[in-house]
């Protein structure tokens, strides 16, 4: 929950030169929106004008802001610290890295109480290893927890 309060609930959409408030999950890839200092990312986007400094500690863990420029992502949950700058949505809120990262979360705890109770069964072979996979397409990122939990208890025992 606490990973899906990053990004805000509503979104200001640019509609030619008018901008209206609307909610996150109504956006769509190409719409365009505005956020100003201060303000969160709603959903993963590209920058397509202005130039202004990022604080993406929330998600990357990196203390210092990052100055983003036009044609330069910038996922769900970032704070835009210095300038008004207009946003091209490429993902809807569903798909955003926030939302894949909670996501993962939840299944990870998931599988663990499913861990727990096998363990509390002595029955580890009920379980299925569950695999994940982070990030984007590119970049595969696997973690096979229930697998490694399972090495080394059995190395224990």
């Amino acid at each position: 929950d606490k990973l899906l309060k990053l990004a805000p609930d509503t979104a200001n959409l640019l509609e030619g030169d008018v901008v209206i408030q609307v909610a996150s999950i109504n956006l769509k890839p190409g719409d365009l929106i505005v956020v100003k200092p201060g303000e969160r990312i709603p959903v993963d986007c590209l920058i397509q004008d202005g130039e202004s400094e990022f604080d993406e500690s929330t998600i990357t863990g990196e203390p210092i802001p990052v100055l983003r420029s036009p044609g330069d992502s910038v996922s769900a949950g970032s704070l835009n610290q210095t300038v008004s700058v207009t946003l091209v949505v490429e993902k809807v809120a569903a798909e955003s890295f926030v939302s894949r990262m909670a996501h993962l979360v939840e299944e990870a705890q998931n599988a663990l109480f499913k861990l727990a109770a096998a363990l509390a069964r002595n029955d580890l072979y009920q379980i299925d290893p569950p695999v994940y996979c982070l990030f984007d397409d590119s970049v595969e990122f696997h973690l096979d927890f229930v697998a490694l939990v399972v090495d080394v208890v059995q190395i224990k025992f």
